[in-house]
């Protein structure tokens, strides 16, 4: 970063370096070491890091390394499970030489974010960007303009960009299925409010299900939107389990981790029992969901697997040919946990 003029006479504070780079304290402090020994920096105490390359260094010959950008709407450790894969990820990124940095900020996630898009991408010159639960203005902007970049997430409908992202379609077909199979006819999906292409995906797949299944007596199939905070989805659950039975689902197909934890709780208070009195399913994996019991029936992530995907098409970005886009689909392993039990009163 100090090579390519992205760092420039002083370094920022050890916090931010280690949120940017996404290393450890004691990391980051044997590498400024490192820098000091080289006559790279020369630390002024309670001041910082001023950079002291000399001009014409053999340093400054790696000017035009490649390096990926990567952008999220906040810290990556609280966008779970997307953060699980980004170790692995950062370290096949330097296995073949190539650096990552990050962005963080809402302010790239705008209805119109094509200014500060503009601004950042002038400033910051990468062989290529991942877009992390990008929204479909982001999506269209990188396409418009031809700036290599992979989606660690699903396209949009009518945009055509290399992505990575699990076949969400695919398991919540699924998930409606085994819960037709087990006698439900009361289904409710929880989909996030926020719409994310891989969300909706979720939503074709689930009433893809329903319609595909051999059981016709279907009583019940709705969608539930919930922000990402439990008071939303409280809410969203006082509000259908206020009716008794029938009328009230008897089983839930839950896209985030988050919310699980959060309907288990809700249903606990209630009196309701998982899975005697209402079925439930997770799509998304986390590790926190093994300490819940019953055990969550859930699509158990594959975040090494994923990382290295990513990691493939970030690094063969520079060989895809004009106008070609790879879309690489993951199929997670179904888990039956033991949140689902048959409904005899269908």
């Amino acid at each position: 970063m100090i090579a390519e003029g992205m760092l420039k006479e002083w370094l920022p504070g050890e916090r931010s370096l280690s949120q940017m780079l996404q290393v450890s304290h004691s990391t980051l402090r044997g590498a400024l070491q490192l820098l000091r020994n080289e006559g790279v920096i020369e630390s002024r105490h309670g001041v910082g890091s001023r950079i002291i390359l000399p001009p014409g260094s053999t340093l400054a010959a790696s000017r035009h390394a490649s390096s990926v950008g990567l952008l999220t709407p906040g810290p990556m450790r609280n966008l779970r499970p997307f953060s699980l894969w980004l170790d692995l990820f950062h370290s096949q990124l330097a296995e073949a030489g190539w650096r990552l940095k990050i962005y963080e900020g809402r302010q790239y996630y705008r209805p119109t974010p094509s200014r500060i898009l503009d601004r950042l991408v002038e400033s910051n010159s990468h062989s290529c960007w991942v877009l992390v639960l990008s929204s479909r203005a982001m999506q269209r902007w990188f396409e418009a303009r031809k700036i290599p970049c992979v989606l660690a997430g699903s396209c949009h409908a009518g945009i055509n960009l290399p992505s990575v992202d699990v076949d969400h379609r695919a398991v919540s077909r699924h998930a409606a299925g085994v819960l037709l199979g087990a006698g439900h006819r009361y289904l409710t999906l929880f989909n996030p409010a926020s719409r994310h292409a891989g969300d909706q995906q979720t939503e074709i797949g689930f009433f893809e299900g329903i319609r595909q299944s051999p059981h016709a007596d279907v009583a019940m199939a709705s969608v539930v939107y919930h922000d990402v905070d439990s008071a939303s989805v409280e809410k969203c659950l006082q509000r259908i389990f206020q009716s008794g039975p029938p009328h009230r689902p008897t089983a839930l197909v839950i896209s985030n981790a988050y919310a699980y934890l959060t309907a288990f709780s809700f249903l606990a208070t209630r009196g309701l029992r998982v899975p005697q009195d209402v079925s439930l399913i997770s799509r998304d994996d986390d590790p926190f969901l093994d300490y819940i019991k019953p055990t969550p029936a859930r699509y158990l992530n594959q975040p090494d697997a994923y990382a290295r995907k990513l990691a493939s098409q970030v690094l063969s970005i520079g060989t895809t040919r004009q106008g070609e886009s790879r879309k690489a689909f993951m199929l997670p392993e179904f888990f039956p946990g033991g949140s689902i039990s048959s409904n005899d009163q269908s």
